[in-house]
């Protein structure tokens, strides 16, 4: 009903000593968030629960809480645990973070397949050619095909990339045809001459 007076039984609830409750404060305030609210959703920003950080993300994408960036961006940085992590990172795709590029550039080396997903994934939802370098420089390594696609798929919405070495051995190297048909198009349209080589030899491809 968004009615407020349930604010105060909201901040209550934030700050039980139950997690769970927490939760179901920040449930709340997917519905019925306000300025009013900022302190409280900084703190459980930072909680010591994961479950309760990757909520209090969740709620700061669907509020659009831009003014906490910052908090966003160090949590997808150097949070200590990996799902927070990935819902930052996803954070800063689904709020349009360009701010956050110096942080992608980083996590798509992690590690981890799952963090290198979903930053491949968000630099696809922001959208800045700036990424296409770091990106480029990734497929020199990548090994996973989703991964790949997705980043073939945002140089392909930048017409840019960054060197072409890495887009010839997929070129050449690659056994998915499907991927090798994605990157034959984006030699195409990038319009750059020293591509031209690369896709005569494509011409005898088995395919």
């Amino acid at each position: 009903y968004s009615d407020d007076r349930v604010y105060p039984f909201i901040l209550r609830l934030a700050e039980s000593s139950d997690p769970v409750e927490r939760i179901y404060a920040i449930e709340a305030m997917f519905h019925l968030y306000d300025r009013r609210l900022s302190s409280v959703m900084n703190t459980l920003l930072r909680d010591g629960n994961n479950s309760v950080r990757v909520f209090a993300v969740r709620c700061a994408i669907a509020n659009n809480l831009t003014t906490i960036l910052p908090v966003l961006r160090n949590m997808a940085r150097s949070d200590d645990n990996e799902d927070v992590r990935i819902a930052a990172i996803e954070a800063l795709g689904e709020m349009n973070d360009r701010g956050g590029l110096n942080i992608l550039s980083s996590s798509i080396n992690d590690p981890s397949r799952q963090v290198r997903l979903k930053t491949a994934e968000s630099a696809l939802k922001i959208g800045s050619h700036n990424s296409a370098g770091f990106l480029t420089r990734r497929l020199d390594y990548e090994d996973d095909e989703e991964i790949i696609d997705v980043i073939l798929d945002c140089l392909i919405l930048f017409r840019r990339t960054g060197a072409l070495e890495p887009l010839e051995n997929i070129l050449t190297d690659s056994s998915n045809v499907r991927l090798r048909i994605k990157t034959a198009y984006l030699l195409g349209i990038i319009k750059n001459q020293r591509a031209v080589s690369l896709l005569s030899r494509a011409l005898l491809d088995k395919d």
